[in-house]
């Protein structure tokens, strides 16, 4: 069982992770055939890449820490030359004290009365690639309100009453909570050095150790899965791409574009609500045993907004 650490505490890098940045540097930079030379443009692709890795739909942080930050975007080559690590793990720590602001902002909303007004015409774009960082915190609360209310229409329009809907929003989030809190240094130095390895090359990626395990795993196929590419996008899990030959390919339900929305094992489990889950979470709900039954809940690309 992994830890959970408090948000309010800080996550800093340990001694191994020191030597491994100073080895892969040496081994991406000497043995990659891309001979891309460690200077202030691979330092910038990488601090990009960085920030989309924690944040990716601009939902934490805001335009003031993107300020901050800008001061780091030509140095990043210089911590991998240098073995440090100090300021990648600021910026994370940064996050984790935005996500406990959104956090408890959430939570103060569905323990208000009447928290959403169903009658008040109003839009969310969630698309956010190419959305601008927040203002303020006023702005991501906005923001993130009209998510929930989203969120919150979805359920009553599938026939929840309304204590029901609270209820599921509440436990979403407090299961994001956990699995938040369940992030350690291992996995925050994986995103850094996937922000280096991925400016050299989308398709190279540096594996953390129980990465590297799950990894093996899968090719080993001691586990087998729906056969999808899935991706977190706005708080749901997305079917990124179906892959050709798999269960999911031959059974034909799942398209592109779906959302999954809950996960049951066997005939006769319980409906797992994942949504706010982080992608590997709901991986290892779905993945088991050859001839393992898994059941989803679906919301087809087709009926999405």
């Amino acid at each position: 069982m992994t830890a959970e650490t408090s948000l309010s505490e800080d996550i800093k890098p340990i001694s191994a992770q020191y030597k491994a940045e100073e080895l892969t540097t040496r081994i991406l930079g000497n043995y990659h055939y891309r001979k891309i030379p460690l200077n202030d443009s691979l330092s910038s692709a990488m601090f990009d890449r960085f920030i989309d890795g924690i944040d990716h739909n601009k939902l934490y942080y805001e335009a003031s820490d993107l300020a901050n930050f800008e001061k780091y975007r030509y140095a990043f080559d210089d911590y991998l030359q240098k073995r440090e690590l100090d300021v990648p793990f600021e910026m994370y720590n940064v996050f984790r004290k935005r996500y406990q602001e959104r956090s408890d902002y959430i939570h103060t909303l569905l323990a208000s009365k009447n928290p959403f007004d169903f009658s008040e015409n109003e839009s969310i774009d969630t698309d956010r690639e190419n959305a601008a960082w927040a203002k303020n915190t006023a702005a991501l609360n906005d923001t993130w309100r009209k998510y929930l209310k989203s969120e919150a229409l979805d359920l009553k329009l599938s026939g929840k009453a309304d204590t029901s809907y609270i209820s599921t929003l509440s436990d979403r989030y407090k299961n994001r909570d956990r699995a938040l809190g369940r992030i350690r240094t291992e996995q925050v130095f994986q995103m850094f050095m996937n922000a280096y390895a991925e400016s050299l090359d989308p398709h190279t990626n540096y594996l953390a150790p129980t990465s590297a395990d799950r990894f093996k795993q899968e090719m080993s196929q001691s586990l087998e899965g729906i056969g999808a590419i899935l991706r977190e996008e706005d708080n749901y899990i997305k079917i990124v791409d179906v892959v050709p030959g798999g269960p999911a390919f031959k059974g034909k339900q799942l398209k592109k574009e779906d959302r999954i929305i809950g996960v049951a094992q066997g005939d006769d489990g319980k409906i797992i609500d994942i949504v706010g889950w982080f992608v590997d979470d709901a991986v290892k709900l779905i993945k088991g045993p050859k001839g393992t039954v898994v059941r989803l809940l679906v919301e087809p690309a087709s009926a999405l907004p």
